[in-house]
């Protein structure tokens, strides 16, 4: 495994343990059953959640809107039409300042993939509402009140 994966890895299994905590409705959705609901964020979650952040600035989050609904975004995401990357608004390219691929979803209701946009989107925000108080310092999520839509990139 790559030289920082252990670590990793690690983080990953305690912040699946704090936030499952013998809670039925998050053992269902870690198996794949319940689709509607996201996980439960009890308070010592949170906190590791916040802690990685803070840390590493970044943390992985297993089944965080749960096994259907990544399922579903996986192949939506997988059927997207990608077009290269601009700059600014004026669609300036350059393959040397920017290389990606980028496509913007559209949280259709009317489609499967829409749905699982909305629930990942639902879920996302009440994580970030969730860990606003904990990560109150300056440059941190406390000032966070709006997002950008979706956007799906391939670098």
């Amino acid at each position: 495994p790559p030289l920082g994966a252990r670590p990793v890895a690690r983080r990953r299994q305690r912040l699946l343990g704090l936030r499952n905590s013998g809670s039925p409705a998050a053992e269902l959705q870690l198996a794949g059953g319940d689709k509607e609901r996201p996980l439960p964020w009890p308070s010592p979650a949170l906190r590791e959640v916040a802690a990685q952040l803070r840390g590493r600035g970044f943390v992985v989050v297993d089944a965080f809107c749960g096994v259907p609904t990544a399922l579903e975004l996986h192949a939506g995401i997988a059927r997207l039409e990608m077009k290269r990357g601009h700059l600014g608004d004026e669609g300036v390219r350059s393959d040397v300042l920017r290389g990606d691929s980028v496509a913007w979803p559209e949280a259709d209701e009317h489609t499967a993939f829409g749905i699982a946009l909305m629930r990942w989107q639902s879920a996302l925000d009440a994580l970030v509402a969730a860990l606003r108080p904990l990560l109150s310092r300056p440059g941190e999520l406390a000032g966070v009140r709006a997002r950008e839509p979706a956007m799906a990139s391939c670098y």
